[in-house]
């Protein structure tokens, strides 16, 4: 692989490893939207449903929200 560099001048060797890091990082990203993108979408239904069943909730009179724990969106008591 150094055979492929063999012919640049440092300065285009700089320049060719901060255009290899840019696009690396641009890559990185890229490669963690994809690898999230069904936990935020499954992430925004929770929060929906959440919303619609504490206005739910609400219509048929129970008032009282409290959370249950720290991984528990909400628990109604009757």
């Amino acid at each position: 692989m150094t055979e492929l560099y063999d012919d640049l001048t440092m300065e285009q060797l700089k320049e060719t490893v901060d255009n290899l890091q840019e696009e690396l990082s641009a890559a990185r990203k890229e490669y963690n939207e994809r690898r999230t993108t069904m936990l935020r979408s499954l992430m925004e239904t929770k929060r929906d449903t959440d919303a619609a069943i504490q206005q739910e909730m609400v219509k048929l009179g129970y008032n009282s929200f409290r959370p249950a724990h720290k991984f528990a969106s909400s628990f109604w008591s009757y």
